[in-house]
C-alpha cells in the first residue's frame, strides 16, 4: 500500500502531484509536498527487470502496491540441501525455487534480490551465479533454484523478476529465519497470455455504440518530456482488434504486463485506458465512453503585429487522467502531441485535439524553442477555438544575484517558471525539463529573461540533483515570486541567495536505535526540502534558507515520527519513529460476492490527523496498510462501475495488526470536477467520511466514484476556497466547475 500522498490544498504546490498520486511516500503536512518521481511507465505496478541498480527514488519509496498478476509463494523444508551453502555462525539458509504459476515448471534466469525489510532496497550486487546473500543478487538456474545465506532473526523482503518477456515478477515478505535453519520458498510467477479482456465503446454525448474503432494493445516506455528534442513516449503495438456493431471488442492479454489499450475511432478523440481484470466476458465488458475532439486555429505574429510564416507550433499534454469513475481503470491521455507550421499568413490549424486536458504550447523557429511561457489551456469537446500568439515581445525581467554580504554571484544558473501559488517555493530537480526557461548570471551577477509575458513568475537558482548527489552546502534553490505588469516592459529584480544552511539530526526507530534509509522532509510556508537518513540514521536536509521548519520522518514499516520544529542551521535534531500498526482486508462486490480491485482512502479520525493514506486493493480484492499510528480510522473504497464502500471506526493498535476487514461495494454515483484556475485541490465527504480527493491542473477534469446521498465538496485554490453541498442519486453524474466567475 502507498503511504499518505494527498493533503489539504496548501500541501499541494502546483500540479506536481499529477504523475505522483498513486506511488509516493506519505506527504509532509501543511503546505509541504514530497518530491514526485519521474513520469512512470505504464507497467508501473509490475516489477521492472532487476538489472539496473536501484535509484535513490526506488530506495526511498515506502511501499509498492501489490504485484499485478498476483504471484504467490509457499514455504517448505529445503529439499536440495547439497546445493545450499552451509550457514556460518548465527546465519540461516533459504533456497528459492521459482516456477510458473499453474504449470509448476521451473523458471530459469529469474533475478532475485533479498533485502532486510527495515533497510534500503536493491543493495545487492548483481551476480550471474546461483548463490546469493543480502549483498549478492543471483539468477535462478535451469531448475529454477537459487540459494541464499542470510542472517537469522531479521525480517526480509524478496523481489524477483523474470528474465524473459513472457514471465512476470513478484515482491514478497519473508518471516525471520532461525539460526541454522534451512528453508525452501517456492515462488509462482505468472507467465504467458492469461487474461481475456472485453470492452464496449460508447459515445459519451448520447451513449450510442461506437463500431469500427481500432483498439491496440501497446507497450509504452517513457523517454523524457514529449517535445521535439527528447522524443517523449515510445510505443510498440502488440495486438490490434476492432469494435463490432455493438461497440464490443475482445483482446487477450498477459495479466502481469503493461496493459494499455490505445483507442482510435473516427470522429472521436484518441484515448488510452489501462486494462485491469474483471472484464473477462462479453457480459462484463468494460464500458468506455469516447468524447468528440476539439480543434484550434492560431495565428503567430511578431512584436509589430506582422504575421510570421514557418513558425513551428507544438501542442502537447502530460499523461493525465481523463476519467476516474472506473477506479480500477484510470483513463489517460495517450499522451498525444500535435505539430504543425504556420503558413504565409502566420496561421495554422490543429485538429483532433484531446478535450478537457491541460494543453501546453511551444513555438519554434529554426528548430529552437522561442516561446514556452504561453499559458496552459484546455478545450471542450467539439470546441473550435481561435488563438493569437506573439513572438519577440518587449517584456523583460532583468536583475542581479548577490550573496548575503552583497557580493555578486557569477555563473549561477537560474530557472523561470509560471507560478501556481503566491509564495516562494524550492525548485526541485524533476522540474528541469518543464520550467519555462533558464539563464546564467554574468561576471557582475546580472541576468535577463527576454520575451516574458505579463503575469506572475517564479525565479530562483536551479535545483541541484536529489539524493546522494545533492550538495547540502550548495545554494538553496528558493524561487521568488516576480510579477510582470501589463505595460511595464522591464521588471528589475534583486535575488539574494543563501548557501550551506542545513538541518542535521538522526532518525531513531521505536526502540531508540538508528533507523537507516528513512525519508525525512522539512517544510515551511508551502515549500520543502527532503533527504534520506544514512546507515547510521543520520540525516542532513538542505540547502535551506533562514527560518523555522517542520520536520517529519516517514517510514514504510513503522508509524511516522511526530512533527518536530527546528531552525535552519540546527544540529542534533532527533526524529523518533513510533510503533506502527497494520490493517488488512478484502474488497468484495455486494451483488456478486466476488473480490474486486479498488482504490482506497484511509483517514485517521482519532486522534485526528490531516490528510489521508491512499492505496489499492489488488485484483483479488486484498489490501493492506502498515506503519499506521495508533488510533481510529475511516476507510472509503471506490471501484469500477461507480461502486463504492465504507468502513468506519476501525481501531488500530501500535505494533499489532487488525485483520479480516471486509468492505462491501454498493452502487454509487460519479462526481466530475473541472478546474478553471491554474491549479486546485478538492475533497469530497459523505456523512463526515472523506471519500475522494485530488489535485487538478488548469483546464483538467477529475472524475471519481462517490456514494449516493448528501455530499460536501470542499475546493481550494490560490487565494480562494469554496464549499458546495449537493445530493446525488445512484447512477447520477454531477459536474462541478471551480474557479470560474461563478466560483
Amino acid at each position: 500500500m502507498t503511504k499518505r500522498f494527498l493533503l489539504l490544498f496548501a500541501v499541494l504546490v502546483a500540479g506536481w502531484v499529477a504523475l505522483w498520486l498513486l506511488r509516493t511516500p506519505r506527504a509532509a503536512e501543511d503546505r509541504a509536498l514530497p518530491p514526485p518521481s519521474a513520469p512512470p511507465s505504464e507497467s508501473a505496478g509490475v516489477p521492472a527487470t532487476l538489472e539496473p541498480a536501484a535509484s535513490d527514488d526506488d530506495r526511498r519509496a515506502p511501499q509498492r502496491e501489490p504485484i499485478e498478476g498476483a504471484a504467490s509463494a509457499r514455504e517448505a523444508p529445503a529439499t536440495s540441501a547439497a546445493r545450499v551453502p552451509k550457514p556460518a555462525g548465527s546465519s540461516a539458509t533459504l533456497e528459492v525455487r521459482v516456477v510458473g504459476k499453474g504449470s509448476g515448471a521451473p523458471l530459469s534466469g529469474a533475478r532475485i534480490r533479498i533485502d532486510a525489510a527495515a533497510g534500503p532496497r536493491g543493495m545487492g550486487q548483481l551476480v550471474e551465479g546461483f548463490e546469493g546473500t543480502l549483498t549478492r543478487a543471483p539468477r535462478t538456474g535451469a531448475d529454477g533454484r537459487a540459494a541464499f545465506v542470510l542472517p537469522s532473526g531479521v525480517e526480509l523482503r524478496l523481489s524477483v523478476s523474470g528474465d524473459r518477456e513472457d514471465v512476470g515478477g513478484a515482491e514478497l515478505e519473508i518471516r525471520p529465519l532461525t539460526s541454522g535453519e534451512a528453508r525452501e520458498l517456492v515462488v509462482e510467477l505468472p507467465t504467458g497470455i492469461d487474461l481475456p479482456y472485453f470492452g464496449r465503446l460508447l459515445a459519451r454525448e448520447d451513449g450510442a455504440p461506437v463500431a469500427g474503432a481500432t483498439i491496440e494493445l501497446i507497450a509504452r516506455h517513457w523517454r523524457g518530456r514529449p517535445d521535439p528534442a527528447n522524443g517523449g513516449w515510445q510505443t510498440k503495438v502488440d495486438a490490434t482488434t476492432t469494435s463490432d456493431a455493438q461497440g464490443v471488442f475482445e483482446l487477450s492479454l498477459s495479466s502481469w504486463k503493461s496493459r494499455s489499450l490505445r483507442i482510435r475511432a473516427p470522429g472521436f478523440a484518441e484515448l488510452s485506458v489501462y486494462a485491469r481484470p474483471g472484464h473477462e466476458s462479453r457480459a462484463e465488458a468494460r464500458v468506455i465512453r469516447l468524447v468528440r475532439p476539439a480543434s484550434l486555429h492560431a495565428r503567430v505574429l511578431d512584436a509589430s503585429g506582422a504575421p510570421l510564416a514557418g513558425v513551428g507550433v507544438h501542442l502537447w499534454c502530460e499523461p493525465v487522467r481523463l476519467d476516474e469513475s472506473d477506479e480500477g481503470e484510470p483513463w489517460s491521455a495517450s499522451p498525444p502531441e500535435w505539430n504543425t507550421d504556420t503558413d504565409s499568413s502566420g496561421a495554422c490549424t490543429l485538429l483532433g485535439l484531446t478535450p478537457e486536458v491541460p494543453l501546453r504550447v511551444e513555438l519554434l523557429q529554426g528548430g529552437a524553442v522561442v516561446r514556452r511561457d504561453l499559458p496552459t489551456f484546455s478545450l471542450r469537446p467539439n470546441e473550435r477555438r481561435e488563438a493569437e500568439w506573439s513572438v519577440g515581445t518587449s517584456y523583460r525581467i532583468e536583475g542581479s544575484v548577490v550573496d548575503p554580504a552583497g557580493a555578486a554571484v557569477a555563473g549561477l544558473t537560474l530557472w523561470i517558471d509560471r507560478t501556481r501559488a503566491d509564495y516562494p517555493v524550492f525548485f526541485q530537480d524533476f522540474q528541469e525539463s518543464s520550467v519555462v526557461g533558464a539563464t546564467q548570471t554574468d561576471a557582475r551577477g546580472r541576468f535577463a529573461f527576454a520575451d516574458v509575458a505579463p503575469g506572475r513568475w517564479w525565479i530562483g537558482p536551479a535545483a541541484g540533483p536529489r539524493g546522494r548527489d545533492r550538495d547540502p552546502a550548495g545554494i538553496a534553490p528558493l524561487a521568488q515570486v516576480v510579477e510582470v505588469l501589463e505595460g511595464e516592459l522591464r521588471t528589475e529584480v534583486l535575488l539574494t541567495i543563501q548557501r550551506g544552511l542545513t538541518i542535521r539530526g538522526r532518525v531513531l526507530d521505536p526502540a531508540g536505535e538508528p533507523a537507516p534509509g528513512i525519508h525525512v522532509v522539512a517544510w515551511t510556508d508551502g515549500s520543502y526540502q527532503a533527504s534520506d537518513a544514512g546507515a547510521d540514521g543520520a540525516f542532513t536536509v538542505g540547502p535551506l534558507v533562514p527560518g523555522r521548519y517542520r520536520l517529519r520522518a516517514y517510514s514504510e514499516r513503522e508509524a511516522d515520527s511526530p512533527r518536530v520544529e527546528a531552525s535552519a542551521g540546527d544540529e542534533g535534531v532527533e526524529l523518533c519513529l513510533q510503533p506502527g500498526g497494520t490493517l488488512s482486508g478484502t474488497v468484495v462486490d455486494g451483488a456478486t460476492g466476488r473480490a474486486s480491485a479498488a482504490t482506497i482512502t484511509l483517514v485517521q479520525t482519532s486522534p485526528p490527523q490531516r490528510g489521508f493514506d491512499g492505496g489499492r486493493a489488488d485484483d483479488d480484492g486484498a489490501f493492506r496498510f502498515q506503519g499506521l499510528g495508533a488510533g481510529t480510522y475511516d476507510l472509503a473504497v471506490r471501484a469500477s462501475g461507480q461502486r463504492v464502500g465504507q468502513l468506519r471506526g476501525i481501531s488500530v493498535a501500535a505494533g499489532s495488526e487488525t485483520t479480516g476487514l471486509v468492505v462491501t461495494l454498493v452502487p454509487g454515483a460519479a462526481l466530475r470536477v473541472k478546474c478553471a484556475v491554474d491549479y486546485l485541490y478538492y475533497e469530497v465527504r459523505c456523512d463526515g467520511v472523506l471519500v475522494a480527493g485530488a489535485g487538478v491542473d488548469a483546464g483538467a477534469t477529475s472524475e471519481s466514484a462517490v456514494p449516493a446521498g448528501h455530499l460536501v465538496v470542499e475546493c481550494s485554490w490560490a487565494g480562494d476556497a469554496v464549499t458546495k453541498d449537493l445530493d446525488v442519486a445512484i447512477g447520477e453524474l454531477v459536474e462541478l466547475v471551480f474557479g470560474d466567475e461563478d466560483g
